[in-house]
């Protein structure tokens, strides 16, 4: 979510990528290798085209956001305005994942989560979701600072920092056995970004990298941000054994975007904390595409890694080396700032424009 940047107008590609078996973040799959090296990609990057889902006129307002897919495929967005929900305070069913592309957003089974202000400062503004494997939902709260958690029609504040900035996007620990695997399952981590949008950014100060576990909020230390060069960051995503997180970054200078990158950081497998040291430089673009902002990610259960790339109108596939393996095109729209896997089996990629 660039804060700063105009909004276009709304619409939702469904991308058909032949990814069957891929998976939500409420599934596990094949361990990746830890933080491999970073390989050039081949001279040819094949290309597939993204089909449009139409969706009713008002469903979304203009601040969709937040892919989120549940056990059972289903993917939701933010913003959803059904049901006299109140702008950027709630998130709507987008897909029904055991129809695949024949159900979208179905009037007669749409569910919707509705987050109100409470006792928050003002009103909020949800901005990225994340499925648990229990069926809880874990929603961002850009405007207060707070990370919510949902379990039915129940909302409780799972983390929240009044220093924190935004947060926009979150990203979860993958399922790991607590205490070597003799004391069930281990409470997830969640990670979380955020980004102030002006015409010149400063490294270790327009971006933050948080983290959540066990209702307590900490912030990854802003010099190791700065001495990286990383200052906007946005998408954020977990490698599938939960090795390594990757975060995107950019730079502003006098109003103009001049740097979009990867980071990799690594993470403790037993904790889920960030280890304090300097991120690999996972993928930088060059040339023109240095300019297009790198927003929304999921990873599958291999490892590739799906980047939206907001104002280029596609998602490039990055392999866990960094090669760029594969793209996909939205002929439609140029602004996908999020996706998520859903449909029968995890196979179909939904990516929401803003």
């Amino acid at each position: 979510m660039d804060t700063g940047a105009p909004r276009v107008a709304v619409l939702l590609l469904l991308a058909l990528a032949s990814v069957a078996g891929r998976c939500s973040a409420a599934c596990t799959g094949p361990v990746a290798t830890p933080l491999p090296a970073v390989t050039p990609s081949p001279a040819v990057i094949p290309e597939v085209t993204a089909v449009p889902l139409d969706l009713p006129a008002g469903a979304f307002g203009a601040a969709i956001e937040g892919a989120a897919v549940n056990a059972a495929g289903d993917i939701y967005a933010a913003d959803y305005r059904g049901g006299g929900a109140p702008p950027s305070s709630a998130v709507g069913l987008v897909l029904q994942g055991d129809r695949g592309t024949g159900r979208v957003w179905d009037p007669a089974r749409a569910s919707l989560v509705v987050i109100t202000q409470g006792d928050a400062p003002t009103p909020p503004l949800v901005a990225g979701g994340r499925f648990l494997p229990d069926g809880g939902l874990l929603l961002t709260d850009a405007a207060n600072g707070r990370l919510l958690r949902v379990n039915g029609t129940a909302v409780a504040v799972a983390c929240a920092d009044v220093e924190m900035l935004q947060p926009n996007d979150v990203a979860v620990s993958p399922p790991r056995r607590a205490d070597g695997g003799r004391a069930g399952w281990a409470a997830p981590t969640a990670y979380l970004s955020g980004q102030r949008y002006t015409a010149d950014t400063t490294a270790g100060a327009s971006g933050e990298l948080w983290t959540c576990r066990d209702g307590k909020a900490t912030r990854y230390p802003p010099a190791l941000l700065a001495a990286a060069g990383i200052h906007r960051t946005n998408g954020i995503e977990v490698s599938p054994d939960g090795s390594a997180l990757y975060l995107t970054a950019a730079t502003n200078v006098g109003g103009t975007v001049t740097a979009n990158r990867i980071f990799r950081f690594a993470v403790d497998g037993a904790t889920g904390a960030l280890r304090r040291a300097l991120p690999d430089l996972f993928n930088e673009w060059t040339g023109s595409a240095a300019a297009v902002d790198a927003d929304g990610m999921r990873v599958d259960v291999r490892g590739d890694l799906y980047v939206t790339r907001n104002g280029a109108g596609a998602v490039e596939v990055l392999s866990p080396a960094g090669a760029l393996t594969r793209v996909i095109r939205f002929p439609t729209l140029r602004g996908p700032s999020n996706v998520a896997f859903g449909g029968p089996r995890g196979g179909t990629l939904v990516a929401i424009d803003i």
